[in-house]
């Protein structure tokens, strides 16, 4: 066997068969045998190849989107891929959302390429993808926060001093105070006096109120404000008219 004579063979007498173990090595196996009686000899050999079985390396999973272990998404569902390396069919992968298996998702053997679009919950939604072979198993899980977006509407302008249009006061000095709801900065709001653009304003985000102290014109005195978001817009005026008091003339007294 492979040039080294072997005595751990069986032979049977009865039917002239041998029988023997032999340990292959990887490669061409020369085995001869031969045979002597009184009459002569003979000899035959056999080549055998071996090949060593080739063994599949455990399953690779990777889920490439999404990227992040845990992604924040404002839209409701969202397109899952994962890699996953050998394997042979999409009977070996077991997807999970959430828990739940589900079937709904395909497998393509040549780009070895997981895909599939779930639906998702609001808060954390955890996927996962498992593959498994005669090697081993392997797995790779990632989350997903929804975040339902809120609904914007359009910005809405309310005065509150004063709250009657027109108004007539004697002070030269005035404080008015609006409403602003559906901003979210002092930028989205515009002023004007008497046709004039200003920033001589204050913006509460937390009261959602605005100030302007203003020193008025006699007469009329025009406040313009426009609130703008990306849901539209509002605008309000009003008229504050600034009347100076009347000083009466000190009465005289004749005797």
């Amino acid at each position: 066997f492979n040039g080294q004579n072997l005595n751990n063979f069986n032979f049977n007498t009865a039917n002239g068969s041998s029988a023997a173990t032999l340990n292959l090595r990887e490669g061409q196996n020369v085995i001869t045998l031969r045979g002597v009686n009184q009459s002569g000899q003979d000899q035959k050999t056999v080549y055998i190849n071996y090949k060593r079985p080739q063994q599949t390396p455990p399953p690779v999973v990777n889920i490439i989107n999404p990227s992040q272990q845990t992604t924040t998404v404002m839209n409701p569902s969202y397109n899952v891929m994962a890699t996953v390396l050998n394997v042979t069919q999409k009977g070996q992968i077991n997807v999970k959302i959430n828990g739940s298996n589900t079937t709904n998702f395909t497998y393509n053997h040549s780009q070895k390429r997981v895909q599939f679009n779930t639906n998702l919950i609001v808060g954390a939604n955890v996927i996962q993808v498992v593959a498994t072979n005669n090697s081993g198993m392997a797995n790779d899980s990632k989350t997903i926060i929804y975040k339902r977006q809120e609904q914007l509407h359009p910005p809405v302008v309310t005065f509150l001093n004063p709250n009657t249009n027109p108004i007539t006061v004697f002070s030269p000095q005035y404080n008015l105070i609006a409403r602003v709801d559906h901003v979210t900065s002092a930028n989205q709001i515009s002023l004007k006096v008497n046709g004039i653009p200003t920033s001589n304003f204050v913006y509460s985000l937390s009261s959602k109120q605005m100030s302007i102290q203003s020193s008025l014109v006699v007469g009329a005195n025009i406040f313009e404000i426009k609130a703008t978001n990306a849901a539209g817009q509002d605008e309000k005026t009003t008229t504050i008219i600034h009347q100076q008091e009347r000083q009466e003339d000190p009465r005289v007294v004749n005797f």
